[in-house]
């Protein structure tokens, strides 16, 4: 393994974009199951003291059972930023540089 980052990116799953989300679904999935992870991710949620309901605008709903792997796809695209925009940009060299904030940290 060349690089690793490692980080904790705050409410991802919170926080998700949902016409961004089916942006980069429908390159993998047909127009039915988009339409169905639409609703997944607008389905809202009810407060257990107000019995109100709250419409979702963001974010995907805690506990589903897909959430994981639409938090994945939607990461799929930081992935490919990286690899190829600043990996070879940063990326030069014979030697690595030694980097003394990680190696005061540990």
């Amino acid at each position: 393994m060349t690089w690793v980052i490692e980080g904790d990116i705050k409410a991802c799953f919170d926080t998700i974009n949902h016409k961004l989300l089916l942006t980069f679904l429908s390159r993998y999935a047909d127009q039915p199951t988009i339409e169905l992870v639409r609703k997944f991710c607008k389905a809202g949620y009810v407060e257990k003291t107000s019995s109100a309901f709250n419409p979702s605008f963001e974010g995907l709903p805690q506990g589903g059972i897909i959430s994981p792997i639409l938090c994945n796809l939607y990461m799929h695209a930081l992935d490919i930023f990286i690899s190829e925009n600043l990996i070879p940009k940063y990326n030069f060299g014979l030697v690595r540089g030694e980097s003394k904030d990680y190696k005061n940290a540990h």
